[in-house]
């Protein structure tokens, strides 16, 4: 028998990009308990049609670890950060001023009483959360150039895991505060497209 468990989860309309999200696959009864790369690289094609032959699905770095790393999974699900790009909609042009007093904001803390779209299967509560930074940049990318003006910008998003980052940005009728439309003055804000970048967790001490 198997199962699977990943960090974490997303709406279905939400893309995950980058390096992907972490999981482990639990191989109960195993008859094999080792692994060479050449198993692993037939495994990795074999769970799904890769990016680069035209599907949607891929999966990257298949390692065998041990039981430890099930907890520290676990563990990631409250205590890992997300990158997000959100392509979002203001009701007031945004100019390189108004992007900077973003970009200068670290670690805002977020009161999101639970999201109009999920109680009904969510239990009525207001959890703290952080947004730990905000870029925006012109809908083209780049950098924002003098007397430049947009209601439509890329914004990149890093929070805490477990933040509902579409009503952070659209306020969900005064349920999370401070909004994205609340830390630009008060405008209205919508968000049209959201993706996760990079989920900020290292199962496997491979950082530096």
């Amino acid at each position: 028998s198997w199962r699977f468990q990943a960090a974490g989860r997303e709406d279905a309309d939400v893309r995950m990009r980058g390096s992907g999200r972490p999981f482990i696959l639990e191989l109960a009864d195993a008859k094999c308990t080792t692994a060479t790369p050449a198993a692993l690289a037939a495994a990795a094609a074999a769970a799904g049609v890769g990016a680069d032959r035209g599907g949607v699905c891929a999966a990257l770095n298949l390692r065998v670890v041990g039981a430890e790393a099930l907890p520290k999974l676990r563990e990631g699900e409250t205590d890992k950060r997300k990158v997000y790009t959100a392509v979002v909609w203001l009701s007031e042009a945004l100019d390189a001023g108004g992007a900077a007093r973003l970009a200068s904001l670290r670690d805002i803390e977020v009161a999101q009483a639970t999201p109009i779209r999920v109680l009904h299967r969510r239990s009525p509560l207001t959890r703290p959360k952080l947004i730990h930074s905000l870029v925006a940049r012109p809908p083209t990318g780049g950098e924002w150039r003098p007397g430049e003006r947009h209601r439509y910008v890329e914004l990149t998003i890093e929070a805490q895991a477990g933040t509902y980052i579409k009503e952070f940005v659209h306020g969900d009728h005064g349920r999370t505060s401070p909004s994205l439309g609340d830390l630009l003055g008060g405008c209205e804000a919508d968000i049209l497209q959201l993706d996760v970048a990079r989920v900020v967790l290292d199962l496997f001490n491979d950082s530096p």
